[in-house]
């Protein structure tokens, strides 16, 4: 190969090297970061179904206690 004979060739190589390797490296990173804000959105968004939920769960009890009251409220009369 040439730049195995010239050092100034050998020098650039190794420079466009690690050029590359380094913008190869920033691009994983930046990918793993969009990964991770990608998954606290889902839980975030799952946290908040969740809270939704548990909220309608909560008042169709309150509800279902006000209809078995009334029901026995019926029968007593």
């Amino acid at each position: 190969m040439i730049a195995q004979n010239n050092e100034s060739m050998t020098s650039a190589a190794e420079s466009i090297f690690l050029s590359n390797q380094d913008y190869n490296i920033r691009k994983v990173i930046r990918e793993r970061q969009e990964h991770e804000r990608y998954i606290e959105r889902l839980k975030a968004d799952r946290d908040k179904a969740n809270a939704e939920r548990d909220e309608a769960l909560k008042a169709l009890a309150d509800l279902q206690a006000q209809l078995n009251k009334s029901q026995e409220q019926d029968k007593k009369d």
